[in-house]
C-alpha cells in the first residue's frame, strides 16, 4: 500500500526563524572535547505548550494556545490538526488527579502529564471514530491529523555533522479499530510518525527550498515492526524516505509497554540522500553540501477509523559538529 502522503507544509520550513524564541544550547560531546553538540529543538518537553493551528489543511493560521503553565513563556510549537471536525483552539484546562493537564474536543486531545516520574510525557489522542461518524473513510477523502511540528531555529549543514542522535521513549495506551475482521478496506490504519526535513538551503542553488522527508516510523497499526517505505509524497511530490522500524528498534509499539528509540541517524539520511537521487529525485539538488536540516513534526495520521493514544516522553535530536565547525 502506499504510503500515506505528507503535509504540505513547505511555507513553515522556509520561514524565518526569528518567529520562534531561542532556548538552543550547546555543550562539549563526550567522547569529543573538541566538538559541539547542538539540541536542536527548542523546549523538546513540551512545558510551554502550542500555538494551535486552524484545521484546514495546511494552512497555518493560528487560531489559539494550549498552555498547561502560561508563567512560563510563550510556545515554540505549532500543533496541527489537520481536516478534523473539531478544533483544541478554544479547548480550556482540565486538572486530572494525576497532576496532568488536559486540553480536549469531541474527537481528540492534548494531556501535559508531570514533567518527571515514570507517567511523564505528552498524550495525543485521536478518535476516527467521532471524526468520520463511524463509517470508513473514502480514498478520496482528508484524514485527521494531530501533529506538533516546529521549525530549527539552526539550520546545520549534513555535511559538518559528525552524528545526529535522535531519541524518544513512547507507550501506545489505545487503539480501537472499528474494521470488522478479515476487512480489506484500503487505508484502514493509524500511524505515529516523526519526520525532520533535509533541505537545500543554498540560495545560490537552482534546487533551493527542494527537500527531503526522512522518518522515523514509530507506530503502524497495520503491522507489529512499521516496513520500509522509499517513494515520492503523493501530496507534496517530495521524496520519503522512511527506514523499517528495526532500523531503530528491537521491541513492538503493539505490546502496551513504554519503547525507546535512541540512534545516530546521520546515515540514515545520507542513505535516504542517495536512494532520492537514485531515483531520480531532488535533480536540481544534486550536491550534499547544499542540505541542512530544517524542522521537525511528530504525532498521528488517522487514514483508517481508529480511536488511537499515545504517550512520549524524552525527545531530543542533538546535533554534534566535526572538528572546527561552529555552531
Amino acid at each position: 500500500m502506499p504510503f500515506f502522503k505528507r503535509l504540505i507544509w513547505l511555507a513553515c520550513w522556509l520561514m524565518p526563524a526569528s518567529v520562534f524564541a531561542t532556548d538552543t544550547a550547546t555543550r562539549p560531546a563526550s567522547d569529543n572535547p573538541r566538538a559541539a553538540t547542538i539540541q536542536l529543538l527548542q523546549d523538546p518537553s513540551f512545558a510551554r505548550g502550542f500555538q494551535v493551528f486552524d484545521p484546514k489543511l495546511g494552512k497555518h493560521v493560528v487560531r489559539g494556545k494550549l498552555q498547561p503553565q502560561p508563567a512560563i513563556g510563550e510556545p515554540v510549537w505549532g500543533l496541527a490538526q489537520w481536516s478534523s471536525r473539531w478544533s483544541l483552539a478554544d479547548a480550556q484546562p482540565e486538572r486530572l488527579a494525576t497532576g496532568a493537564v488536559r486540553f480536549a474536543d469531541p474527537a481528540k486531545s492534548v494531556t501535559f502529564c508531570p514533567t518527571t516520574g515514570s507517567n511523564a510525557g505528552l498524550v495525543f489522542t485521536l478518535s476516527a471514530g467521532r471524526e468520520y461518524d463511524g463509517r470508513f473513510r473514502k480514498s478520496t477523502d482528508p484524514w485527521a491529523h494531530l501533529l506538533a511540528e516546529q521549525r530549527f531555529q539552526v539550520h546545520p549543514r549534513i555535511v559538518d555533522l559528525e552524528r545526529l542522535r535522535f531519541r524518544i521513549r513512547c507507550r501506545l495506551l489505545a487503539a480501537k479499530d472499528y474494521a470488522p475482521a478479515g476487512a480489506n478496506l484500503p487505508g484502514q490504519a493509524a500511524q505515529f510518525l516523526a519526520y525532520l526535513t533535509v533541505q537545500n538551503l543554498n540560495r545560490e542553488s537552482p534546487g533551493y527550498g527542494d527537500y527531503l522527508w526522512f522518518g522515523v516510523p514509530i507506530y503502524d497499526s497495520r503491522y507489529r515492526t512499521p516496513v520500509p517505505h522509499a517513494a515520492a509524497d503523493i501530496g507534496t511530490g517530495k521524496f520519503i524516505y522512511n527506514p523499517p522500524g528495526t532500523a531503530y528498534t528491537s521491541e513492538s509499539l503493539h505490546d502496551g509497554q513504554w519503547v525507546s528509540i535512541d540512534r545516530d541517524v546521520l546515515p540514515l539520511i545520507l542513505e535516504g540522500l542517495r536512494t532520492a537521487w537514485d531515483q531520480g529525485h531532488l535533480k536540481h539538488s544534486r550536491e550534499l553540501a547544499d542540505f541542512r536540516l530544517g524542522g521537525f513534526n511528530i504525532g498521528w495520521e488517522l487514514p483508517g477509523t481508529l480511536d488511537v493514544s499515545m504517550q512520549f516522553d524524552g525527545l531530543g535530536i542533538e546535533a554534534t559538529l566535526k572538528n572546527g565547525v561552529k555552531p
